[in-house]
């Protein structure tokens, strides 16, 4: 794992956490959301995420945190850049990327199937959504024991998937990416 190379302004030697909590934002993009996120006063009108629920805003907090997190993860960080300079088509693919992995990781370790399957799983045919429960079903002529595959993924990982796909999956997909849950050529390639 890389180090974080922004911590309060100075070089840190400890893991950058997977979200930077706010207190660890580039100054410009701190003061950005803390001005969106200033209450109205009397006449003053309040910032673009005031009138959101104090929930909603500590997601979009916590999810560009994670962005950040990862910027920091992979040296790309820095005091002097705000939003507009990090949220390029490169640093996002790459993000979508970082995410897609810890997903998949995390299914492989609680569901393990074979690489070849598991790059093959594919969102509405071999990883479906059964009364909201994900499911991997494997037919028989898709594994090495030529027997129907069927099995329950975890509902921990539920918030994970649901994410992925409502969130990452559509952009993914209108970059041309195959249906598949692994949705990338490299992984495809591992087969």
């Amino acid at each position: 794992m890389r180090m974080s190379t922004l911590h309060k302004g100075k070089k840190s030697n400890r893991p950058a956490p997977l979200s930077l909590p706010i207190d660890l934002w580039p100054t410009a993009d701190r003061s950005a959301w803390e001005s969106a996120c200033r209450t109205s006063d009397r006449l003053k009108r309040g910032g673009a995420a005031s009138h959101l629920k104090s929930v909603t805003r500590n997601d979009l907090a916590y999810w560009y945190g994670y962005f950040l997190g990862f910027l920091s993860r992979n040296g790309l960080l820095t005091e002097d850049k705000s939003a507009p300079e990090y949220v390029s088509p490169e640093n996002v693919d790459d993000y979508l990327m970082e995410i897609k992995h810890r997903v998949g990781i995390a299914l492989l370790a609680l569901c393990p199937i074979r690489l070849k399957n598991f790059v093959a799983l594919e969102i509405g045919r071999t990883f479906v959504d059964v009364n909201d429960k994900w499911w991997i079903v494997l037919p028989a002529t898709e594994t090495k024991e030529g027997r129907a595959d069927e099995r329950p993924i975890d509902n921990i990982l539920n918030p994970a998937i649901e994410s992925y796909i409502a969130t990452f999956r559509p952009i993914l997909e209108a970059r041309g990416s195959p249906r598949r849950l692994s949705g990338s050529r490299e992984m495809t390639e591992c087969r």
